[in-house]
């Protein structure tokens, strides 16, 4: 989920919501007053977080509730990564690290870099093994499930074409089952 805008939870509110799970998501430039990426609210049991990029968004992660924070990578979130609760990178295998992302603004989307940090770093024990990731591939390819949405392997590039009226995006390689102006959707799986 990208460029979202909210007063709590850019891209992720939980609130009076029991125990939740939130696995493999990408959560890219959100924007909020409290928890630009996730924010976990009043009424809720504690959160599972796992396998999840959150980058660049106005803040982090937002909670004072239990969490299960395990193989995310978190980094870049304005004011701070972490608001309520201590910073676990290094930790469980959660990173804070860029995790080397090539947007492509004219499309709305984004690709992890092969050379990504997020690559098979995730856990993949809660990978079941009919889950697909983003763009409809196996969501294990490598020796783990990477972390996010979406896992490396796709032949994704494009290249920049200068035109007489700025810079344009062209595909060099088809994207594979990713319809354009469509980012990252966020698949909570029990």
């Amino acid at each position: 989920m990208a460029t979202n805008r909210g007063a709590m939870g850019g891209a992720v509110f939980f609130e009076n919501a029991g125990f939740s799970t939130f696995f493999n998501n990408t959560l890219l430039r959100n924007q909020a007053g409290r928890g630009g990426g996730v924010y976990s609210g009043d009424g809720t049991d504690g959160i599972a977080l796992v396998n999840n990029v959150v980058a660049f968004c106005s803040s982090g992660v937002t909670t004072s509730n239990s969490v299960q924070f395990r193989h995310n990578c978190v980094f870049g979130n304005g004011t701070n990564n972490f608001v309520g609760w201590p910073d676990p990178t290094g930790i469980d295998g959660n990173l804070s690290v860029d995790p080397q992302f090539i947007e492509n603004p004219e499309f709305g989307t984004a690709h992890m870099k092969s050379d990504s940090p997020c690559r098979d770093a995730g856990d993949t024990g809660v990978a079941q093994a009919d889950w697909l990731d983003i763009n409809g591939g196996a969501r294990v390819r490598g020796v783990a499930v990477d972390i996010g949405a979406e896992e490396s392997g796709d032949l994704v590039r494009w290249d920049t074409v200068a035109t007489n009226t700025g810079p344009r995006f062209e595909w060099t390689e088809p994207e594979p089952a990713v319809a354009p102006a469509r980012f990252f959707r966020a698949t909570s799986q029990p």
